[in-house]
């Protein structure tokens, strides 16, 4: 392939005129070339020692020259490139439709029309004897070379998830599926879909519809639950659709991972209703409904195990889904509104190598117990904290045991037993309030969340808000980033509506200094809720800042303690200007805070203002990006 761009870029027509007398040349009979000329001639000069081609007009005036080597060279040059184009393309062909991509076929159909016409245009061209033709090769080459790389790539990686299976032949009609809210169905699905054949498909569900099950035999859907029993914002759609069929129109057979947390009366609801709304349509399932509490990871793979048996996959030596934690380093923890003592807000900032994301994603943090309070209580029960035990395969003190666990001052006969009976602690996820570098190929050195100090009902406080904000400069973090695709930024340069009250206003401030970072031209407007100007305006600084730079247009407030209503009545105010960013200028709206009361009232109220149709309409079509706690 390289030696053919060598011989190409060799080839160069010279362009001269001359009123030489050229009446004794014969014309040389290459039909092709002859053709493309029209009136002009492509005729062959003789003098003592060369031979060469020129062009010559009507008045045998010689407007172009060409070596006969030159021309043989193209023809020769033509010839390869067609054929490696048609090579190529029918390779193509081939292993879209092996693997089930027929929808693609159409493409590359196109591309062999697109190929036709280059090739349909003159060799020689009356101002430009080889240079038309020359590029048109070239790209030709160029085109061909890179749909080869491309499908010699899948072809590759398709023999090697082909290894993989032991006995059973896919034929691209499985699908594993996700509906997710907060990253963490996703991140699930994107895992094993890297561990199966390269026969399934990965869709979100908010881009099927029933009719598009039809085309699969096999459904994995892992499924979170939001809220109070619900189906993600995104799904819904998906679920309404399924209640008006009757039926699958083919066999299909489904699983179902039900994420979910047990603090919630209706754990796992949706996952469940999923499961008998595939059942009453005519599916079989493959396996029971698996339940998932906090991101368990033993019941997730307990799942994928289940679901290798089903399609006798070589599982033994591998993990099916494993968290893959790094130690940061507390940088700086400081309290935004330390007048406000019942609700209290910190900018704490990790610092660490080799972070990966984008603004709108998540920091999962695994919390840690007291040490202090937790030596206190066992040396009540008689126990011995600096006393080994085995931990998570590993030897270590019953303090730095307990200190990971999910522990509340239970006991047992000894060290061990106590270690034993209890579950690691529940991570919590934070939006990320840092801007993601956007420089190609670099890494984020720091990540920064904000986080409110939270109490519970009955006076006490919440184990990861407080553990974090007790956090000083240099202590350690587990921590992991969590993908929140559905929370990033657009691809396009569009105006952003950001919508957010008290810490939801982080991964907002997120995506300003990112937008500001790439040098954005759009008009972004950021629409902020909380108690006191004066208390609770976090990243004020920033925001002044953003403001002035000219990243951010347009700023609205509400402080719900010094005026009247509270944020959904701003967005009635504003609701002129709001339909004018959405409908006139293609905005997207971002909307983050917490859902009873603040998300839930805000919908309702955009609901009203655009109108439930269009509402739907911009939400499938990710205008409208919802991150609610």
């Amino acid at each position: 392939m390289f030696t053919l761009f060598l011989c190409a870029l060799t080839l160069s027509a010279r362009h001269t005129q001359s009123d030489i007398d050229i009446s004794q040349i014969t014309t040389v009979g290459v039909e092709r070339a002859q053709r493309s000329l029209g009136e002009n001639q492509l005729v062959s000069l003789h003098s003592v020692d060369v031979q060469q081609l020129v062009i010559v007009d009507e008045n045998n005036r010689i407007i172009n020259r060409i070596s006969a080597i030159q021309l043989n060279g193209l023809t020769v040059l033509q010839n390869l490139a067609q054929g490696m184009c048609v090579l190529a393309l029918l390779l193509a062909v081939m292993l879209l439709i092996e693997n089930g991509y027929r929808r693609l076929v159409g493409f590359t159909f196109l591309v062999c029309g697109a190929l036709l016409v280059t090739n349909s245009i003159a060799l020689f061209d009356v101002k430009n004897v080889a240079s038309l033709s020359l590029n048109s090769q070239l790209v030709m080459l160029l085109v061909a070379f890179t749909i080869y790389v491309f499908f010699y790539r899948e072809i590759n990686r398709s023999h090697s998830q082909n290894s993989y299976s032991k006995s059973v032949q896919f034929q691209k009609n499985h699908l594993i599926a996700f509906a997710s809210q907060s990253g963490s169905a996703f991140s699930i699905a994107k895992r094993f879909h890297g561990l199966l054949p390269n026969a399934f498909d990965l869709r979100c569900l908010s881009t099927l519809t029933p009719q598009c099950l039809n085309h699969y035999q096999n459904v994995l859907v892992i499924a979170s639950t939001y809220g109070e029993g619900e189906p993600p914002e995104k799904a819904q759609r998906f679920v309404s659709k399924l209640h008006q069929i009757d039926s699958f129109n083919t066999p299909i057979a489904f699983s179902v991972l039900a994420l979910g947390d047990k603090t919630y009366q209706d754990f796992c609801a949706f996952g469940h209703n999923l499961a008998v709304l595939f059942n009453e349509k005519g599916g079989t399932a493959l396996t029971e409904v698996v339940e998932v509490d906090k991101m368990d990871v033993n019941a997730i793979n307990s799942w994928w195990q289940s679901i290798a048996r089903v399609f006798d996959l070589q599982t033994s030596n591998e993990v099916g889904f494993k968290n893959e934690y790094q130690q940061l380093i507390v940088d700086s923890n400081l309290c935004e509104n330390a007048q406000q003592q019942h609700r209290l807000a910190h900018r704490i900032v990790l610092k660490g190598s080799q972070l990966t994301y984008q603004s709108g994603d998540l920091l999962e943090v695994v919390p840690r117990l007291n040490q202090q309070k937790c030596i206190s209580i066992i040396n009540r029960h008689g126990l011995d904290p600096h006393q080994f035990v085995q931990h998570n395969g590993v030897k270590r003190p019953l303090i730095d045991a307990l200190c990971e666990s999910d522990w509340l001052g239970e006991t047992a006969a000894n060290a061990q037993q106590l270690v034993d009976k209890l579950k690691p602690l529940t991570p919590r996820v934070y939006s990320i309030a840092s801007a993601a570098n956007t420089s190609k190929n670099a890494e984020n050195t720091n990540v920064e969340i904000f986080v409110r100090r939270h109490v519970r009902a009955d006076s006490s406080p919440g184990l990861a808000s407080n553990y974090l904000c007790d956090l000083s400069r240099d202590d350690t973090v587990t921590t992991q980033i969590r993908t929140h695709a559905n929370f990033h930024l657009p691809t396009a340069d569009l105006p952003l509506i950001l919508i957010g009250a008290g810490t939801g206003i982080a991964p907002l401030i997120s995506h300003l200094k990112t937008r500001h970072q790439s040098g954005s031209q759009a008009d972004h407007w950021l629409i902020f809720g909380e108690q006191y100007s004066q208390h609770d305006y976090y990243f004020k600084n920033d925001i002044n800042l953003l403001h002035n730079k000219g990243t951010l247009s347009r700023i609205t407030t509400h402080w719900s303690r010094q005026e009247p209503g509270y944020l959904p009545s701003k967005l009635e105010s504003e609701q002129a200007e709001l339909k004018r960013w959405m409908l006139n200028l293609n905005a997207v709206i971002y909307l983050c805070g917490n859902k009873q009361g603040f998300g839930e009232s805000v919908v309702a109220q955009l609901q009203s203002i655009f109108g439930e149709h269009n509402y739907r309409e911009w939400l499938n079509q990710n205008r409208i990006r919802i991150d609610l706690y």
